[in-house]
């Protein structure tokens, strides 16, 4: 016969569902960039785990701030790419029914571990200007849209709990950068023997 022994198990601690903020990188600094670059880097954010459990972000919404001073246009084909490090994990498309306004279904999803953060870059291809076109001068800001929350906008799964995770619910801004169709070249010109 077996005998039952009576035993406490492994101990279980019930812990709430993770979550994640968003904050600028203040180390992108404000700059003049010049009009027809590629692969400009225009922000970028911070993205920070609670410490509940790892969170692997699906979307991010983003918009563009000071619409007086730039547009969708300003972007060749009014997008641009969600980079981690050196690998693009995304891209958002702006212009639509809300032009200045895109959501960036990550095709790549960002993991952050719990009490950790992970830094994305938001990176673009700049509009030519011209004498016709452009806007010269134009103050292109990305931000981080924190008023799109949920499916149809910034949301993230729990890695351990398998919910769903609503982004931050504040808008983070950038520095953004100015464009120019031409920029000043400086160039030494002191002898080497002086």
């Amino acid at each position: 016969a077996e005998t039952l022994v009576d035993n406490n198990g492994s101990t279980m601690t019930a812990a709430g569902n993770g979550g994640y903020t968003v904050s600028p990188d203040t180390s992108l600094v404000y700059r003049i960039v010049q009009a027809g670059s590629s692969d400009v880097e225009l922000a970028r954010f911070r993205f920070e785990a609670g410490v509940g459990e790892d969170v692997s972000v699906k979307q991010i919404a983003l918009e563009l701030n000071n619409a007086t001073d730039n547009a969708p246009t300003d972007l060749q084909n009014e997008k641009v790419n969600i980079w981690v490090g050196a690998t693009k994990v995304g891209e958002a498309q702006f212009g639509g029914a809300d032009p200045d306004k895109a959501v960036a279904t990550l095709a790549t999803p960002l993991t952050i571990p719990r009490g950790d953060s992970v830094t994305i870059s938001v990176k673009g291809d700049l509009s030519t200007h011209n004498a016709i076109s452009g806007t010269p001068g134009a103050r292109l800001t990305v931000g981080y849209d924190g008023n799109v929350n949920g499916l149809d906008g910034n949301y993230g799964k729990g890695l351990a709990s398998g919910i769903t995770i609503n982004g931050a619910s504040s808008d983070v801004t950038s520095n953004g950068v100015r464009i120019f169709r031409t920029l000043p070249q400086i160039e030494d010109v002191t002898p080497a023997n002086i």
